[in-house]
């Protein structure tokens, strides 16, 4: 490989990490979401206030702290318990702990091809 192809090499593999490590951060904040949805499950009583969007939110009275309704897609919803809204959290956790663990191991892939070529061209 010439200089110049190294060099273009060595970006690549730079922006590669950066990519890998942006992607590392949404998950740790989609997995800290998750984590304190789960937590709260536990609170939900009485009223609460509900996001309407756009940072309007209204109060909300709680009929039944059993009973949720989970969008599957498309606008579908379906009902569900709040033992079956646990583990649904828990597979995203563990789908999302996975993803984790897959791109640790490509960062590190990465980083290492990284540092070898710069050791080379140097």
């Amino acid at each position: 490989m010439s200089k110049e192809e190294d060099n273009l090499r060595v970006q690549i593999l730079q922006q590669q990490s950066e990519q890998i490590k942006e992607k590392l951060k949404e998950i740790a904040q989609e997995e800290e979401q998750l984590n304190e949805l789960k937590k709260g499950l536990d609170e939900i009583k009485g009223e609460l206030l509900s996001n309407y969007g756009g940072g309007v939110y209204f109060r909300t009275k709680v009929v039944e702290e059993d009973s949720f309704f989970v969008n599957i897609g498309k606008g579908i919803f379906i009902k569900k318990n709040k033992e079956e809204v646990k583990r649904l959290i828990e597979e995203q956790l563990k789908r999302i702990s996975n993803a984790k663990e897959e791109l640790m191991v490509i960062l590190s892939l990465t980083d290492e091809q990284l540092e070898k070529l710069i050791k080379r061209i140097s």
